[in-house]
């Protein structure tokens, strides 16, 4: 990602990988936020494509873990959820500089079922922040 947070991938490097994830994914477009969403139904078509996930992330932004089944996902209980700042606002590319912002930031969040995306098999980045809900209590009203 470069300083305006663009992508930098490289067709000849990512091309494959990258066109399996077009096909995969679906983009929420509200007023005000963009999501790209992505399902998984394959343990290897999500470990193959995880290093390339991890690299539209902001320098700094967390990993949120959550259990499915998925509000984003339309129900399904494996896949990423790649959120972004408001629309018009560039996303925040200096750790030093979002300040625990992460809304304006790019930040993934990992709907994770423990076969298709299983945290066992795949390498959390060591210099990202990994905020755990998994197990989060609900609210009461």
């Amino acid at each position: 990602m470069d300083e305006q947070g663009r992508s930098t991938f490289s067709e000849d490097q990512n091309g494959r990988i990258l066109d399996r994830l077009a096909r995969l994914k679906k983009v929420i477009s509200q007023e005000q936020i963009t999501n790209a969403l992505i399902p998984f139904t394959g343990r290897a078509d999500f470990e193959s494509a995880w290093a390339h996930l991890l690299k539209v992330k902001s320098k700094g932004a967390p990993v949120v873990l959550r259990c499915g089944p998925s509000f984003w996902l339309s129900g399904k209980n494996a896949g990423v959820c790649i959120h972004t700042p408001p629309k018009g606002e560039a996303p925040i590319v200096d750790e030093k500089n979002a300040k625990g912002n992460w809304e304006q930031t790019i930040y993934i969040e990992l709907i994770v079922d423990g076969e298709i995306i299983d945290l066992n098999r795949i390498q959390l980045p060591p210099d990202t922040p990994i905020i755990d809900e998994r197990f989060k209590e609900p609210t009461s009203k």
